[in-house]
Order: C-alpha cells, then sequence, then structure tokens
C-alpha cells in the first residue's frame, strides 16, 4: 500500500492504480489518486482533489479529507471563488453522471454508475464533470464557522458551492446560502431555504430559488453563448425580502433583453445574443436587473395588486427603455443614456444606481443625456440625479449632457397637450416639484425651484405655447432670464388626504401657527406635529421604504402585530417663515447608535413630539414597564440627539388601524397617535377624514402601544442614562 507524500509547497501528487495512502501536507494541491480504494489528506491550503469513474471496479470505497487552514474560502459568488477545498467528480470520467448526497455543507457521499463510493469531509466546492449528475443537499447541516474574520484560516458559515459539467443534472440546495452553477444541459436546480445565488447556463433550465432572498443569473454576459428556454421561479409571491432575477445578456454590437412583465413578479424575457432566440418566463421575483446590453423594458400592460405595488427595475449599463407599470415602482437606468418612463402611479426614479441612498443624498448624474416620460395619471414620482443643463470643461467641451423631458403623453383638463404655461414649480424640502394639470407631478431631487426658469423648462423639453418643438439654441442663449410669471414659487397642496402644505408666509395660516403668535407654550400638545422627515426608511416586507413614498394600503411590519396595512397617510410642509415663528417645531435628528448599539442604523430625523421606544431597567424602575414612549425633544440631554435649524422641512404621518410601533432608520419608534391632543395638531380636512375612517376616535382615543414617558420624568430618564452611560435601547 503505497504512501505517497506531499511537501510544504505546491504539490502535483499522482496515486497507482492500487491502494494509496496520500498525505498532501501544506501548499496548494492538486491530487489525483487514480483508480483503487485510496485514502486522501490533503492537508492545510487550497486543495483540488479528483475522482473518476471506475467502470472496471465495482464497490470500491475511496476517503478523502480535505481540511481547515490556510484555504482563504470565500463563498461570494461575485468574487474570484477561489480557496476552499474543491472536489472534482468526472474530471477523466463522469460521463455516466454521480448521485452526490450532502450530510453537511462540506461533508457526503458519491457513487458512481457501478456502485463505487466515496466519502468525503471537509471540502468547500464541489464541481461535477459531463454526466447527468443527481446532488442532493436537502439535509445538509451548515458547518460553524471557523478561524479568525480577515484571516488566511477564515471559513465562513456557508451553504453547498456547486458547480455543475454538461449533461442534464438535478440538483437540490441546502438550507443555507447555497453558490449553484447547473452548467451546460437542462438541468432542474432547487435552491430550497436560504439566499441562494443559482446560475442558468446553455440548455433549457428549470430553477426554483425556495425560501429566503435569492440572486438567479440568466445567462453568464457571454457575447457568443445562447441561453436556451428556461423557466425560473424566484420564491413565495410577497414574500418578505427581495428576490433577483439578474438577466446578464449582451453581445459587442449592444443588443441585450426585452422584457414584458405580466404583473409585479412575474413575466417573459427574450434576446437573440449568442445567434438564435432564448426566452426565459420568470415568477415570484421582487427586483430585476439588466446589464450592459440595450435593453427594452416593459410594465404597461402588468396587472398590478391591490397593494399597488408595481416592479423595481435596475436597468445598470447600456442605453436602456424602461415603463413602468400602473403601481408604484422603481426603475433605475444606470450608466447609458437612457429613457425612463414610470407608467402610472408613484414611482421612483433613478438615472443611477443608488436607490438604497436616502432622499436627498448627493449623488453624481451619469455623462449621457436620459430621458424622463411623463405621461397622463403619471402619479407624483421623485426622479434622483436628473441632470439640468450640460456640464462643459475649461475648454467648453460637453463632459456631462442634460437630461430632458417627454410630455408628448401628458394633457391638460380639456386633453389638450400640456405646454410651459401648464406648469408650477413648487420646492419640497430643496427638492423642485414640477405639478401638472390633472394632478401628474414630478419632484427633482437636489434641485432648487429657483433654478428652473423659463428658458430652462423649454431646455428640459416643455413645449412652448403654440410650439411644442421648441428651438433648445434659443433656450439655451437665454438660459439666465429671470424667472417668468406663470412659474411660481411653492403653493398650497394636499398629498394623500393630509394638511394643507404651506411654502409661503403669505397665505393660509394654520391653527397651531396662530398659537404660536399667540404665545403658546413650546410644549402644548396643540402644536405638536407627531410625525416622520420625508426620507426616512420604514421598515416593510418588502425591505425598507422612504416614507413619503408608503400609500395607503401598504404593508408595514409593526413589532406587536407583524405586517399591517397603512389607513392614511398625511403631509405637511412648514416654510422657513413658519419655522421662525414656532422654532419649536424644528426637527430632532438622533444620530446613528444615540439609542444604543447599532440603533438607530443611520441618522433618523423626527419632529419634537414623536415618540421613539425606550427599553432599558432605569425605565422599568421609573416606569414599572420594560418599555415605554418617550417623545424626542425630551432626549435632547442625550449625546447625539439634537434639535436642527433648517430653512423648511417635510413631515408625514403614517396612521394604522392602532397605535403601532414600527422600525425606521432602524429605530423602533411610534406611529401616528390619535389622542385627542394628538388630533388637534392636525388640520380639520385632516381630523375630518380620519374620522372617517376611524368614527369611533370622536368618542374615545385608541389605546397607546406603550406607556407614554412625559414632562419632566422623561427628561429625569434621560439624564439618567446620561448620566450613567447607558443605552437608551438594551438587548
Amino acid at each position: 500500500m503505497p504512501l505517497i507524500r506531499g511537501t510544504a509547497g505546491r504539490d502535483s501528487l499522482r496515486g497507482t492504480n492500487g491502494r494509496d495512502t496520500i498525505h498532501a501536507m501544506h501548499g496548494n494541491d492538486t491530487i489525483d489518486p487514480g483508480r483503487g480504494p485510496d485514502r486522501v489528506h490533503a492537508g492545510s491550503g487550497a486543495d483540488v482533489v479528483y475522482w473518476d469513474q471506475d467502470p472496471l471496479s465495482r464497490g470500491v470505497v475511496d476517503a478523502y479529507v480535505g481540511g481547515q487552514m490556510h484555504e482563504t474560502y470565500d463563498p461570494n459568488p461575485y468574487m474570484d471563488r477561489l480557496g476552499g477545498d474543491r472536489l472534482v467528480l468526472g474530471h477523466h470520467a463522469g460521463q455516466h453522471g454521480f448521485r452526490v448526497t450532502f450530510t453537511s455543507s462540506e461533508d457526503g457521499q458519491a457513487l458512481d454508475a457501478w456502485g463505487n463510493r466515496l466519502t468525503f469531509q471537509q471540502f468547500e466546492r464541489l464541481t461535477t464533470g459531463s454526466g447527468n449528475d443527481v446532488i442532493n443537499g436537502a439535509l445538509a447541516v451548515l458547518e460553524p464557522e471557523r478561524g479568525e474574520p480577515g484571516t488566511v484560516n477564515h471559513v465562513p458559515v456557508h451553504g453547498l458551492d456547486i458547480t455543475a459539467g454538461a449533461g442534464n443534472d438535478i440538483i437540490i440546495g441546502s438550507r443555507g446560502n447555497d453558490v449553484i452553477d447547473g452548467g451546460p444541459g437542462n438541468d432542474t436546480i432547487y435552491g430550497g431555504e436560504g439566499s441562494d445565488f443559482i446560475q442558468s447556463s446553455t440548455g433549457n433550465d428549470l430553477i426554483y430559488g425556495g425560501g429566503g432572498i435569492d440572486n438567479i443569473r440568466w445567462g453568464r454576459g457571454n457575447e457568443t453563448e445562447r441561453v436556451g428556454h428556461d423557466t425560473i421561479y424566484g420564491g413565495e409571491t410577497g414574500e418578505r425580502g427581495s428576490d433577483i432575477l439578474n438577466m446578464w445578456v449582451r453581445d459587442w454590437d449592444g443588443n441585450g433583453v426585452s422584457v414584458t412583465f405580466n404583473s409585479a413578479e412575474s413575466g417573459w424575457a427574450m434576446t437573440t445574443v449568442g445567434g438564435g432566440l432564448s426566452t426565459v418566463r420568470f415568477y415570484e421575483f421582487e427586483s430585476f436587473w439588466t446589464h450592459e446590453g440595450n435593453d427594452t423594458i416593459n410594465g404597461s400592460s402588468a396587472v398590478i395588486g391591490p397593494d399597488n405595488r408595481g416592479v423595481h427595475v435596475n436597468g445598470r449599463w447600456g442605453n436602456d427603455r424602461i415603463t413602468g407599470t400602473q403601481g408604484n415602482d422603481t426603475i433605475e437606468g444606470g450608466e447609458g443614456a437612457d429613457t425612463l418612463d414610470g407608467g402610472r402611479g408613484n414611482d421612483f426614479i433613478s438615472m443611477v444606481q443608488d436607490f438604497y441612498l436616502p432622499l436627498g443624498s448627493p449623488v453624481q448624474p451619469d455623462a449621457q443625456r436620459d430621458v424622463l416620460v411623463v405621461r397622463d395619471g403619471a402619479g407624483f414620482d421623485t426622479i434622483r440625479a436628473f441632470q439640468v443643463g450640460d456640464v462643459r470643461d475649461a475648454s467648453g467641451h460637453i463632459i456631462r449632457h442634460g437630461d430632458a423631458l417627454n410630455l408628448q403623453g401628458l394633457h391638460d383638463a380639456q386633453g389638450n397637450p400640456v405646454d410651459i404655461n401648464d406648469v408650477r414649480v413648487t420646492e419640497i424640502d430643496g427638492h423642485a416639484v414640477l405639478n401638472f394639470p390633472n394632478g401628474e407631478r414630478v419632484m427633482l431631487e437636489n434641485i432648487r425651484a429657483a433654478s428652473l426658469t423659463r428658458p430652462r423648462l423649454i431646455e428640459l423639453g416643455l413645449p412652448r405655447p403654440g410650439n411644442p418643438r421648441a428651438n433648445e439654441a434659443e433656450a439655451q442663449a437665454a438660459q439666465d432670464a429671470p424667472p417668468a410669471q406663470d412659474v411660481q414659487p411653492a403653493r398650497p397642496e394636499a398629498v394623500h388626504g393630509g394638511d394643507e402644505v404651506l411654502a409661503r408666509p403669505d397665505q393660509t395660516v394654520r391653527p397651531e401657527m396662530q398659537l404660536a403668535r399667540a404665545g403658546a407654550r413650546a410644549d402644548d400638545p396643540a402644536i405638536g406635529v407627531t410625525c416622520f422627515t420625508a426620507g426616512t426608511l420604514i421598515e416593510t416586507p418588502d425591505g425598507p421604504m422612504q416614507v413619503q413614498m408608503l400609500q395607503p394600503g401598504d404593508l408595514v411590519l409593526t413589532r406587536d402585530h407583524g405586517p399591517r396595512p397603512l389607513r392614511w397617510i398625511g403631509r405637511r410642509l412648514l416654510s422657513a417663515a413658519e419655522l421662525r415663528l414656532a422654532p419649536q417645531l424644528n426637527p430632532i435628528r438622533i444620530r446613528t447608535g444615540a439609542l444604543g448599539q447599532g440603533v438607530p442604523q443611520r441618522d433618523l430625523t423626527v419632529s419634537p413630539q414623536h415618540r421613539v421606544l425606550v427599553r432599558s431597567a432605569i425605565a422599568r424602575r421609573m416606569f414599572g414597564a420594560d418599555e415605554v414612549l418617550v417623545a424626542a425633544k425630551q432626549l435632547l440631554a442625550l449625546d447625539g440627539i439634537e434639535q436642527l435649524q433648517v430653512a423648511q422641512v417635510e413631515y408625514v404621518h403614517i396612521l394604522f388601524d392602532g397605535h403601532e410601533i414600527v422600525a425606521s432608520d432602524g429605530a423602533w419608534t411610534e406611529s401616528l397617535y390619535t389622542g385627542a391632543e394628538a388630533l388637534k395638531s392636525l388640520g380639520q380636512a385632516a381630523r375630518d377624514e380620519i374620522f372617517a375612517l376611524f368614527p369611533e376616535l370622536q368618542g374615545s382615543p385608541a389605546p397607546a402601544a406603550r406607556p407614554f414617558a412625559t414632562g419632566a420624568r422623561a427628561r429625569q430618564l434621560a439624564a439618567r442614562h446620561q448620566r450613567n452611560g447607558k443605552a437608551l435601547v438594551s438587548a
């Protein structure tokens, strides 16, 4: 029985046709034991070990052990997938396929067609050959993390890592986060539980993502590879999280993929990349990506559910044309000269890839001219990274093209095409808003209303009266002219049935402002506004959503009752003049980690009366309750909590059937409380609408979700936490 030893370096070791024992020792070794009942100890390092079919043997049992040290294993599928020990089945002979059963994410056994068996341990990666393989990881137990993160000995918790070869394979993933590549052939792949990465390839594949947040990639970005005719399921319809269908097809001529949605989560796509027609039918996905080709994506015929949730599309690179649905879409054009049309609904549209950033974050528009299409019934769309006018260098060369508006499908109340005289320009929290006759609105993030002069609007694409094809050169020459009279500062507006939104001191004054002029106390509940500021991220079953993007009927995750539908949403815009009259209404910022470790997860800004959840031993001793709600203004004694001085602020109320605790920027805070004093902070129109929804509130208020800590006792609570260095939110 030969004993074969390696060295401390990179060895290539080959066994005999007999019974071998191989100790590879250290280094990144390649080991081919050959025929016979062999024993392999790969040792430390990222090793590759082969096992092939043996039609001349029956019932031979081999045993391989990979090793645990110096492997630098990284399961990230977007990296080079190096490191870890790799078991290769059928490198020399595998056309008859293997049956592989995993007992853990690194251990299991394999059988060839002649009954020969391999038991393997501590292999992070599996590769198979050209046969029809059956690989089952449904019962695999996840291996624990090993080694210190950042060291060569680190192996994180991971699922299966499988790369199948040619052949019609059946692959069943584990309960962990698997990386599965079916390879060429007509494969059937089940991801199972966990957040899996699954790669389709040539052939007609059937893929089920299963539970978890899966990323399924259709195509490899290979210019000459035909993908096939595939059917792909992301996971449960409407599940929490976001299954991604990543359509990675393109060629050197810029051809990409054509996508048609049947619903917010289903549809079909086609491409001619690779010299023939390839198609995919997809179901149960929440997010969609395309890549470097010039893609066409159309959701105009999609059937939208009662939650009004639309599609979430990211065009990444290329000159894409994306049309949204009748619902509330999130559309990102990415790099390239894109044409973006939100369709109906209240959409979030970005000219770059940054939808995870909060509203108002600084972003850099791309260098190409994008076109924003606005049609009848468009709703209230928010646009990020819109470039107004060309940007030139010192020599006068254009380095960034300005973006444009296409309003050909937009009409006034009489059915006439809109022109420059039909638009009103207002501003919300530093973002210009274009208001059109039938209620369509477009908010251009980080663009001030004053910069949108009449010539500038014509340059962007707003037609002149009687001349829908305005002369862009003439508009450019006059772009520094003073604003025209019909482009006004902000006017009162009603949003989602909320109170009147003001931006000018010469218009209607709310009751709370009259109280302020009369000398009302700063802590008078009648002038309190209990709400979030625009841009706050609220946790929903579909992931975090900016509060101003939510709609009545949307599901929001609550601390006590799980997903609950919103019943009413209101917005209030306080202008600089109003804040000068009542500076106590300025928002309060709670910096990241100010309430406890990682709480909130990002800076949270709320109204002074907005209550946050406090859970601590101090609160329990003072109030006899594990959790209490405390107004933000009572916490100003704490480090990291401060009242801001802002030019204007937009507050957003959200109301459920009852008082709820919701996750806002990673901190638990309250929804709108409908107690008698709290309702005084709302205008009469808002109260009337709330009473129409909840007539019982006129008699008695809804119960509070938690006890309130108020006044001096609340300030004492904050002071004790500050003095003792204790977190307001303990584990």
